[in-house]
């Protein structure tokens, strides 16, 4: 990332020469994003956000963007670097999706090499409904012990809430949670595949989860192994879904 001593002369350069775009408010700079492409592919250089701006979405477009742009340029992969003793760093980039590839020393410093591989263009699964009983203990569940993002949007005209949780990071599809409202949708609360693994959680980091997971009471009815395609552990939902928690072996 540019050093923070950078002279008004390199940033000229870096104007000059990289693809920068600017996000501002009330005619103030609030974040920034620096583009280029190198030998190993897109790098995003520099992305910062104004601390009085964190919190808002801001760094998330940013990200958002650079990775559509690595994609409009023909990428399937986009790359940064940090220092190797920013570790909250290293593991806010490992949530969105990247991960460590290298480690060397950089223009001096000793830096760490992270990549994400993006999603080529075409049609991808978006949504998948999954039928519950109640949203706030559904919501408790999945955000307050999966640690998922939420977006709930009311929708008056049809008496719903239109209530979609993720994963942290991006990429993959999302989950609609569906409030039952016939008695047969209610027959399918915890039983959507009959008893079948429903949902696969990728991981980048199965130990990490795992141990976090139990640690907020999410029952494991699997425990960890080891298979030909990953590590993968099985655990219920609040309603008795199977799910596994997967990290993919690497290629």
């Amino acid at each position: 990332m540019t050093k923070a001593n950078t002279s008004l002369e390199e940033i000229a350069e870096v104007i000059r020469t990289r693809q920068v775009t600017v996000a501002e408010s009330g005619g103030s700079v609030v974040g920034i994003l620096v583009l280029d492409r190198t030998a190993e592919g897109f790098l995003l250089e520099n992305i910062a956000v104004d601390p009085a701006h964190k919190g808002k979405g801001l760094g998330r477009a940013l990200f958002e963007l650079a990775e559509a742009e690595a994609k409009r340029a023909g990428f399937d992969s986009i790359y940064l670097y940090t220092h190797e003793l920013m570790a909250e760093n290293r593991a806010l980039y490992a949530r969105i999706g990247y991960a460590e590839y290298d480690r060397r020393v950089d223009e001096g410093l000793p830096r760490v090499f992270m990549r994400k591989k993006l999603v080529r263009a075409g049609s991808a699964l978006g949504l998948v409904s999954l039928v519950v009983r109640d949203y706030d203990e559904a919501l408790a569940f999945f955000v307050g012990k999966l640690g998922f993002e939420l977006e709930d949007t009311p929708v008056p005209e049809q008496n719903k809430r239109w209530v979609v949780v993720r994963p942290v990071g991006t990429g993959g599809a999302c989950l609609l949670l569906a409030r039952a409202s016939s008695p047969e949708q209610e027959s399918r609360i915890g039983s959507q595949t009959g008893g079948r693994v429903f949902l696969f959680l990728h991981t980048n980091d199965f130990w990490r989860d795992f141990k976090a997971f139990r640690s907020r009471g999410i029952v494991f009815v699997r425990g960890p192994s080891e298979e030909s395609y990953g590590t993968v552990a099985v655990f219920k939902d609040l309603y008795g879904n199977l799910w596994g928690l997967l990290q993919p072996k690497t290629p």
